[in-house]
C-alpha cells in the first residue's frame, strides 16, 4: 500500500497505522500540532482529550515538508496533497487504492487494531500497555482490538494447562 500511494497518502496510512491513530485523529495532526525537536504530536482524541503521540522517523520524515508550509493550523495530510483534504477525499482515495490492490475488507481502522495487536505481542501481553497507547478508559475497548487467537493457538494454552491429563489423587476434600 505505501509503495504506490501518493505521499499525502502515504502519510495517513502511516498516522493510522504506526501512531494507530483514528480516522478523524491522523487528518487532525498539522505543523502546530506537532513538536519537531520531541517528534510528538498533540492529538484530541475521540473522548476530548488532548494525548501525545510519539511519531516515528517516517512519519516525521512526512511531516517534514509541511512544517513551514504557511497556515500551521491546516491538516499536514491536506498540505502534502496541495488541496483541501475532506474525509470523503481520503475515503474514496482509501477505496481506490485497497481496490486496485484487491484488498477490499480493510478499512483505515483496521491499521489501528494491528498496531493494538502487535504491541500486546511485543509487550509480552501487557493489555495495560495497549490501553495506554490507544487512549481508551475501558479495558473493555481495548480487548475489542485485539485480534482473536487462532484454533490452534487456542489449543497450545489448552495443553499448557494440562487439564485433560490430570487425573485425582484421591478423594476430593
Amino acid at each position: 500500500m505505501l509503495a504506490v500511494s501518493a505521499p499525502w497518502l502515504r502519510l495517513f496510512i502511516l498516522l493510522c497505522w504506526q501512531t494507530a491513530l483514528r480516522f478523524s485523529e491522523a487528518l487532525a495532526v498539522t505543523p502546530r500540532s506537532y513538536d519537531r525537536e520531541t517528534q510528538t504530536a498533540a492529538i484530541r482524541t475521540k473522548g476530548g482529550k488532548v494525548r501525545v503521540i510519539q511519531m516515528t522517523r517516517e512519519i516525521a520524515e512526512h511531516l517534514a515538508p509541511t512544517l513551514d508550509h504557511g497556515d500551521p493550523d491546516k491538516p499536514c495530510i491536506a498540505l502534502l496533497k496541495g488541496s483541501r483534504c475532506s474525509p470523503g477525499a481520503v475515503r474514496s482515495a482509501w477505496y481506490k487504492l485497497t481496490k486496485s490492490l484487491e484488498l477490499t475488507h480493510i478499512n483505515p481502522h483496521d491499521l489501528r487494531r494491528t498496531t493494538a495487536t502487535a504491541l500486546y505481542h511485543a509487550s509480552g501481553h501487557d493489555i495495560r500497555a495497549v490501553q495506554q497507547y490507544l487512549g481508551h478508559d475501558e479495558m473493555s475497548s481495548t480487548l475489542g482490538y485485539l485480534a482473536p487467537l487462532t484454533a490452534e493457538k487456542l489449543g497450545d494454552l489448552a495443553s499448557l494447562l494440562n487439564f485433560h491429563k490430570r487425573t485425582p489423587k484421591g478423594p476430593v476434600q
